[in-house]
């Protein structure tokens, strides 16, 4: 009990630093990264990816395109005649050197924004797939335990139909084994109810899984130290960074809005040909947009977007620092409720087993026999909830601290 006790709130010295995950109930990693990776969600994340990647090149190439313009006049001028003109040019915005860093930087920033956002829809969506999973494997096992009272209950019937029939027991004896063999039926009919709700949600969204689940044993505390968990989690949560670079991006696009009060120059050259060629010329020629109100409303505006990055950044951080701890603390309730329960499950089953005996040598009613057995086995089905609780925690713990069904590329 003592050992017992010490895993679960685990009172291990020393961090480790790549521990170990043994999780033989679940499918193979494979099977998880398929299943994962083939969802619709991350096909939609796996093309923001491909958006950002172009949006990315736009920032880097600019926004500034070559611009070509030509003009075919007819003059006619009273005493010299009718003369054919035309002229042509070709400018282009000159995008200054300062801007171009910045967007430099945007471009970047971008791109790993599109990426941490993939990872994230990755991680929700392993979430979710953990709490599916989770409940197809305790629904099964409810099943089966219910399935093995309805067995107990029908071979006492039969025995006690024997004894009736001999003069050997009540009626009354009888009618209550069969009012509890309907109610153990009926525990059978709800919890497969629900095993087929759980096992519908699993194949609506991750169907190739179905057939690759295995019971799970008693769960254990994680190796590392629980502190340790927590400032993995916060270390590489994709949520935070995701805020993160936001925060950032709306500080890069602070200080371009602050560069565009200074509007991009537009250099040109044209050439022209006038009274039938007689006047011939090429210039060159330089245009500024003098919009300064309205950049400098741009300006402001990109300043109090920024502020409001910052602010839900810290929100964020705090709301990590949150999450993590609850994380812990979560595992660590959840273990020690499953041991508490698991220990007054194995305690009412040898009770129950005390008063059978009491019972077959007639010192003890069948009333209370029953009742030993009923909550003997409310307490192993709680036991069991309590064990399905406590895997859901330790499977977020590792996801949220994403040392679990990492992708290979």
């Amino acid at each position: 009990m003592i050992s017992t006790c010490l895993m679960i709130l685990g009172l291990a010295t020393g961090t480790v630093a790549d521990p170990t995950i043994q999780l033989d109930y679940l499918p193979p990693y494979t099977a998880i990264n398929e299943a994962l990776d083939s969802a619709p969600e991350l096909e939609a994340a796996r093309n923001d990816l491909k958006l950002a990647e172009a949006e990315a090149r736009l920032l880097r190439r600019g926004e500034h395109e070559l611009t070509v313009g030509a003009s075919l006049d007819q003059r006619q001028i009273d005493r010299d005649g009718r003369f054919t003109e035309y002229s042509g040019q070709v400018s282009k915005g000159v995008r200054l050197p300062a801007k171009a860093r910045v967007d430099q930087a945007l471009a970047g920033l971008t791109y790993t924004l599109a990426q941490n956002r993939l990872e994230d829809a990755r991680h929700q969506l392993s979430l979710e797939l953990a709490r599916r999973l989770t409940d197809v494997i305790d629904a099964r096992q409810q099943v089966r335990l219910a399935q093995n009272d309805v067995v107990t209950y029908q071979r006492d019937v039969s025995a006690m139909e024997r004894r009736v029939a001999l003069k050997d027991a009540a009626r009354l004896d009888l009618e209550q084994l069969r009012s509890a063999l309907a109610k153990a039926q009926a525990q059978v009919d709800a919890a497969s109810g629900a095993l087929q709700l759980a096992e519908a949600a699993l194949l609506s969204r991750f169907p190739s899984l179905i057939g690759k689940l295995q019971d799970y044993g008693a769960p254990s505390a994680p190796v590392r130290p629980y502190e340790a968990w927590a400032d993995l989690m916060i270390e590489r949560s994709h949520e935070l960074a995701i805020v993160r670079q936001e925060a950032e991006r709306a500080r890069l696009k602070a200080r371009r809005a602050g560069l565009d009060r200074v509007a991009d120059p537009v250099v040109g050259a044209r050439l022209f040909s006038e009274r039938g060629g007689l006047e011939t010329g090429v210039g060159v020629f330089v245009s500024v947009p003098l919009g300064l109100n309205r950049r400098e409303d741009v300006y402001q505006a990109s300043l109090s977007s920024a502020a409001s990055a910052e602010a839900r950044l810290r929100q964020a951080e705090r709301d990590a620092r949150l999450m993590a701890q609850s994380d812990t603390i979560d595992v660590q309730s959840r273990l020690s409720t499953w041991a508490s329960l698991s220990d007054a499950s194995q305690a009412a089953k040898t009770a129950a087993e005390t008063v059978e005996k009491g019972y077959r040598l007639g010192q003890i009613s069948l009333s209370d026999a029953l009742n030993a057995r009923r909550q003997a086995q409310e307490a192993e089905r709680a036991s069991q909830r309590a064990a399905k609780d406590a895997h859901m925690a330790l499977l977020k713990l590792y996801l949220d601290a994403h040392e679990l069904w990492l992708n290979e590329e």
